[in-house]
């Protein structure tokens, strides 16, 4: 899914253009939301997949920030924002 623009109305009247970010499940990225990040791409800078927070919007990218503080720049229709649940693996 694509990212999405809407028109801005103050009092009736359009004013603006608001970009709205959509994750790979459709739902809207917003700053200070945890995301899960994929496998990197040949070309991205990080080497894993991880968890992170949302810490702004630059050039169609969604920064991405981990737990090393690090700030990573990645697709929005890359990203899943996180729900809270808790994923139980099984060991043999």
């Amino acid at each position: 899914m694509e990212n999405q623009t809407t028109g801005l109305l103050r009092k009736g009247r359009l004013v603006g253009q608001v970009s709205i970010w959509i994750d790979k499940n459709g739902r809207e990225i917003a700053e200070g939301q945890e995301v899960h990040v994929p496998e990197p791409n040949p070309d991205d800078g990080y080497q894993l997949p991880f968890s992170g927070t949302v810490v702004g919007f630059r050039n169609g990218n969604v920064q991405v920030e981990d737990g090393d503080r690090d700030v990573w720049e990645i697709e929005p229709q890359r990203l899943s924002i996180a729900t809270g649940e808790v994923i139980e693996i099984e060991e043999e």
